[in-house]
């Protein structure tokens, strides 16, 4: 237990700031750190918590990302949606054997600043699932996963555009909520 406590600890510095867990009881878990006057972010996977508790030194398991991490969701079982701190969202690959992360592109050119949150449409679509995001911008940004580009932008919120989720059955609603004190739907 106290290995465990100290692990937490460590990565408390870290700034941990998400969690995205699948169906099958692995998980990923997110953090930045400031170094200088640069934010770093991190990524690491686990099978499970079991898995989590045996790690000796979790620096040795992190994969490092270019900036710092705001959120994070599973857009399938192989495959994450990173929002960060630069803008723009990343797309990181589960690879197996020895559940490592790769990065597989980035979604650009669409927040003018730190993408604070982001959501993935339910199945069922005809074009297939898409990503949301939303932003200190106050836009929240629907992007198509084909051709890796946003379809659509709507400014949402005076301010920071704080959290969203998106509707389990009707792929086009979700709900947002901003530092400006309003929920809308979507």
């Amino acid at each position: 237990l106290t290995r465990v406590c100290n692990q937490l600890f460590e990565m408390a510095m870290r700034h941990l700031e998400a969690v995205a867990c699948r169906s099958d009881g692995s998980f990923c878990c997110t953090s930045s750190t400031l170094t200088g006057n640069v934010w770093d972010g991190g990524l690491w996977f686990f099978d499970n918590w079991e898995h989590y508790k045996q790690i000796p030194n979790l620096d040795m398991y992190v994969t490092a990302t270019r900036t710092g991490i705001s959120d994070i969701k599973w857009y399938d079982n192989l495959n994450l949606i990173v929002a960060t701190d630069s803008g723009d969202l990343e797309i990181w690959q589960l690879i197996a054997p020895g559940n490592e992360l790769e990065n597989k592109g980035y979604l650009t050119a669409g927040h003018d600043e730190m993408v604070l949150c982001v959501g993935v449409t339910c199945e069922g679509e005809e074009e297939g699932r898409r990503v949301i995001s939303g932003g200190a911008d106050g836009r929240v940004i629907l992007w198509d996963m084909i051709t890796m580009k946003y379809t659509k932008s709507h400014k949402g919120h005076v301010g920071w555009l704080t959290s969203l989720d998106t509707h389990p059955t009707q792929s086009d609603v979700f709900i947002t909520v901003g530092m400006d004190s309003h929920m809308k739907l979507w």
